[in-house]
């Protein structure tokens, strides 16, 4: 049997006995060593399950960060562009101004029209589809895994509170049986006593 209080703090069972026959369910896990290693720390470690879920916690706190830079490294990206844009406008116009230097015309207006193309090209790589393809899937698989944590959670808590209210019950139904018994041992004797 286990000490009362380890339940209370939210820890589940230590011991293979006490623990369910059936494996633990891991849905869509291809990974069947994953798994292995999952059942091995719930049954090895009391707090096994809060140590999972702290660490399905700190994981989807991770992912978080991992799209913030993803998406402030776009927005930096486009800022770029559309200045570098704006630059190499601004310079071509400034430089119509001075047609009749010949170097101008040969040099710089290659030179400029490549900085354009590529201000263009970063600006799409970093706002169309391509940035929506590197986020998304990376932002749909935290949020669905935050879901699911925090389902597990929940359904965790409920255990535990359930199984503290079960053992509260139990030690009611304990004190009830050790009075009932000192009563009922009480009543013999005084009806002796009374004849």
């Amino acid at each position: 049997t286990h000490n009362s209080s380890s339940f209370l703090k939210g820890a589940g069972p230590a011991d293979e006995e006490d623990l369910p026959a059936e494996p633990l369910e891991i849905e869509d896990d291809p990974d069947e060593g994953l798994r292995e290693r999952l059942q091995e720390v719930l049954v090895e470690r009391v707090d096994g399950v809060s140590s999972l879920l702290a660490h399905a916690k700190r994981w989807s706190k991770y992912t978080k960060e991992v799209i913030s830079f993803l998406e402030k490294r776009a927005a930096l990206e486009q800022e770029y562009s559309k200045k570098m844009a704006a630059l190499v406008k601004n310079t071509t116009e400034c430089l119509e101004e001075y047609a009749e230097y010949a170097c101008a015309a040969t040099s710089l207006q290659p030179l400029l029209k490549e900085y354009a193309q590529i201000a263009n090209r970063n600006l799409a790589l970093h706002s169309g589809p391509t940035h929506f393809m590197q986020v998304h899937p990376l932002d749909e698989f935290r949020t669905n895994h935050e879901r699911q944590r925090k389902q597990l959670k929940d359904n965790w808590t409920r255990e535990c509170r359930r199984l503290v209210d079960s053992v509260a019950a139990l030690q009611r139904a304990k004190t009830r049986y050790v009075q009932q018994c000192q009563e009922w041992e009480k009543a013999p004797g005084q009806g002796q006593k009374e004849e």
